[in-house]
C-alpha cells in the first residue's frame, strides 16, 4: 500500500464526513422548520376555535335580538301603532282606482291574464282575466273574524 492509496482512502473519508455533517445540518434545519409549522397550526387552530366560538355567540345574540316576542315588546314600547280594524283591511283590490295621483301606495298597472301556448301547430289557447269569476269568496278557506285583534 502506498501513499497514493492512502492519500485516495483519506480523500473518500473526508467526502463522507463532510456528507454526513451536511446531510445532518439539513436535517436539523428541516427538524426545525417542521417545529415551527407544528406551532404555527396550532396557534391557527386556537383562532380558529377562538372565531368559531365568536360566530356561535353572534348567533346566539342575534336570535336573541331577532326575538319576535322582544320585537313587539320594544316596538310597543317605542312606537305608539294599533292593530288595523277588520273594517280598515282591504279585501278587494278594484276599490282602489288605478290612476289616482293621490293615492299614497303603488299600484302597478292591470293587465288581463294572458297565456298564449302553442304546441308547434297554429293552435293556441288563450286565458283572459274576465274569464275567472270575481269577488267570490273561497269557502274552502278559514276565516278568522278578530284576524289582526290582540
Amino acid at each position: 500500500m502506498g501513499l497514493r492509496d492512502m492519500k485516495g482512502t483519506l480523500l473518500k473519508y473526508v467526502i463522507v464526513f463532510t456528507l454526513v455533517i451536511v446531510s445532518g445540518g439539513l436535517l436539523m434545519n428541516v427538524s426545525h422548520d417542521v417545529q415551527r409549522t407544528e406551532r404555527e397550526i396550532k396557534h391557527i387552530d386556537r383562532e380558529i376555535a377562538r372565531e368559531e366560538e365568536n360566530i356561535r355567540v353572534l348567533r346566539a345574540e342575534w336570535a336573541y335580538l331577532n326575538n319576535p316576542v322582544r320585537l313587539e315588546m320594544l316596538a310597543a314600547g317605542h312606537v305608539n301603532l294599533i292593530s288595523p280594524e277588520a273594517a280598515q283591511l282591504i279585501s278587494d283590490m278594484s276599490v282602489i282606482p288605478d290612476n289616482d295621483p293621490q293615492a299614497m301606495i303603488f299600484i302597478p298597472r292591470r293587465s288581463p291574464l294572458h297565456r298564449d301556448i302553442s304546441y308547434g301547430a297554429s293552435s293556441s289557447l288563450s286565458i283572459q282575466a274576465n274569464d275567472f269569476p270575481k269577488n267570490e269568496k273561497n269557502t274552502d278557506m278559514p276565516t278568522y273574524k278578530d284576524r289582526g285583534a290582540r
